[in-house]
């Protein structure tokens, strides 16, 4: 495994988590604005997959 794979597949379960962290917010009764939880969760986890399945995909490319 190459440094730059194991590094696409440590972003992708951080995005994992992120994603379920959104959900387990989101049914809190806590006093959370939902939307801008949904938006900065939305937004940090397609970032972070987009980032991971990039790093992937060009150890992909080099075998």
């Amino acid at each position: 495994m190459d440094i730059k794979e194991k590094t696409g597949n440590f972003l992708l379960n951080i995005a994992k988590l992120i994603f379920v962290g959104i959900i387990i917010g989101g049914i809190m009764t806590e006093e959370i604005n939902r939307w801008v939880l949904y938006l900065l969760g939305l937004f940090a986890f397609v970032l972070i997959i987009v980032i991971g399945f990039v790093l992937c995909s060009q150890v992909k490319k080099e075998d």
